[in-house]
């Protein structure tokens, strides 16, 4: 989908602070190294959002909201895939 920039009047600090407070889910993609630092798709947390047939078991991580991870420690990775519930 199309995305839209706004402008916030909101100060970083307090939309940062406002976030962290938020709940947050994972995506729910079950991971696994490919042995040469990638991750693979593994499998599915039952009845998540990610089984909707895209994503299949064996692909490979590329990138996360248009951002390359390849290569990427997990630490680094892991909280760019959550969100609140219900988002994807």
């Amino acid at each position: 989908g199309a995305q839209t920039q706004m402008e916030s009047r909101t100060p970083p600090q307090a939309t940062a602070s406002r976030d962290a407070d938020a709940p947050k889910c994972g995506v729910g993609i079950v991971f696994a190294s490919d042995g040469q630092g990638g991750l693979l798709v593994k499998g599915f947390v039952p009845r998540s959002t990610a089984q909707n047939g895209v994503i299949q078991e064996g692909d490979l991580l590329l990138q996360v909201d248009g951002t390359d991870v390849q290569r990427w420690p997990v630490s680094q990775i892991a909280p760019l895939m959550l969100g609140p519930p219900g988002s994807s």
